[in-house]
């Protein structure tokens, strides 16, 4: 096998190879110039030795600088090396301090700003001009119900929030056609969102958009419709009645004394339920605002729970209907107002005597939890229809069934405020057509007679 001869090259100064080939010449002829040579290659060799020392005294901090500005991490940069170099050196750490500092006070900003965005219940969307979404808060995810893939920094706004008002309304946007006042809409897994937009001054193209939860608000304005609409009918119906009554007696039924006293009783009956309206609108009012005084102190369950039931027990019996109480032995002791407290047990067995046909059954029981106790009031009624039932607790609020019922539509809704105003909660179960059970608690009271 054939070697490959292997050459090597080195580089020499010009001078220094004329100095060596002079030194040879002189060597051989035997003359002086040999000496010359030699001392300008011995000269040449004191400046390349002198060179190199200097070179590294200066690359070698500067090899540190070129590391430290180049570096994700700061290396330490030494004070040695020509004057001039030094201050290089130090001009460079201090730059280089700044940057640092300036990079963490940013950095605690940024924080600082996640933290707040991610605490804010409204959601925040920030779009660039292209499209893609820069920047957004959990709550925005969550309102939009953009996945954990979809809610990545790269992703577009149509990746984001597919609807296409949204991206529409970004459109406007970026265009400058809105103002903070406008906004969409939408409806989406039953909830109400809102989504406004707002033109970013110092990032050009930029969009902030807006988006809120406003379910709740929406069903307070649909209670709020509701609840003039059934007042309305409450009023209206006893007003039209005495209306009708007052111009029968006005056309000559005054002087047919057995009518006139008829229609005059039940004049007296409209007018007693529109007192008892106006009433139960008082007391409901102060409930709601923490004007009635309650004295809880600790009292047997059966204080609450039999006298409303013995006072409705003759009613129930006139109604065809069985009346029974199943409390637990030994009765347990409850936190309670022993006067304002039994008119929840009132209101409850009494809605169940007006929609439990006769021949049916109303239990009102008891059982005992870890804290609390649970009182339950159960019938074999016609039952609450599932759609409604979440709504059954608001004032005046009546379904169809029970708009034809006595009554002024505010005794559940007593009751409610009633139960959280002693801390308890109170809820109904119920299958249209097989009857409802609502139940409440009670706190106990422990033997000193505070809660337990």
């Amino acid at each position: 096998m054939k070697e490959t001869p292997l050459w090597v090259q080195i580089a020499v100064p010009f001078s220094i190879l004329m100095a060596l080939a002079l030194i040879a010449v002189g060597w051989a002829l035997d003359v002086t110039v040999y000496r010359i040579a030699l001392a300008i290659a011995a000269g040449e060799i004191c400046v390349l030795g002198v060179s190199w020392i200097v070179g590294r005294r200066i690359s070698r901090p500067m090899q540190e600088i070129e590391a430290a500005l180049e570096g994700s991490e700061r290396v330490g940069i030494s004070q040695s090396g020509p004057k001039e170099v030094r201050r290089l050196a130090h001009a460079v750490g201090r730059m280089l301090s700044d940057v640092d500092a300036k990079t963490k006070s940013m950095e605690e900003e940024k924080q600082r700003l996640v933290a707040i965005l991610s605490r804010l219940s409204e959601g925040i969307v920030i779009v660039a001009g292209d499209g893609t979404v820069v920047m957004h808060n959990p709550a925005a995810s969550e309102i939009l119900g953009a996945s954990a893939e979809s809610s990545g920094k790269s992703r577009t706004l149509a990746q984001f929030a597919s609807q296409h008002q949204i991206i529409s309304l970004w459109k406007r946007c970026k265009e400058g056609k809105t103002t903070p006042d406008d906004g969409i809409q939408l409806k989406r897994g039953g909830r109400f969102i809102r989504i406004t937009s707002t033109p970013i001054l110092d990032l050009p193209s930029h969009c902030l958009l807006t988006v809120q939860d406003i379910t709740k608000m929406r069903l307070a304005d649909e209670m709020r419709k509701d609840f003039i609409s059934n007042i309305s009918h409450e009023l209206r119906t006893p007003l039209a009645s005495m209306k009708i009554l007052a111009d029968t007696l006005r056309e000559g039924a005054l002087e047919d004394r057995e009518t006139a006293l008829r229609f005059l009783n039940k004049m007296d009956r409209e007018i007693e339920a529109l007192v008892q309206m106006v009433e139960e609108l008082l007391e409901l009012s102060r409930i709601e605002s923490g004007q009635v005084p309650l004295k809880i102190e600790p009292v047997p369950l059966t204080e609450v729970v039999l006298p409303p039931v013995e006072r409705l027990h003759a009613q129930a019996e006139r109604a065809g209907l069985q009346l029974q109480v199943d409390l637990p032995t030994p009765t347990p002791t409850v936190l309670a107002d022993p006067e304002r407290f039994p008119r929840v047990v009132t209101n409850l067995v009494h809605n169940a005597i007006k929609f439990t046909g006769p021949g049916g059954r109303i239990t009102v029981f008891a059982r005992e939890e870890a804290d609390e106790v649970i009182v339950g009031v159960a019938d074999t009624g016609i039952g609450i229809p599932r759609e409604v039932l979440p709504r059954i607790f608001e004032r005046f609020y009546k379904s169809d069934k029970s708009r034809r019922s006595q009554g002024t539509g505010l005794g559940l809704s007593i009751s409610k405020h009633l139960v959280q105003s002693h801390g308890g909660r109170i809820w109904a179960e119920s299958e249209e057509g097989h009857g409802s059970t609502f139940y409440f608690t009670l706190k106990k009271a422990t033997g000193t007679g505070g809660p337990s």
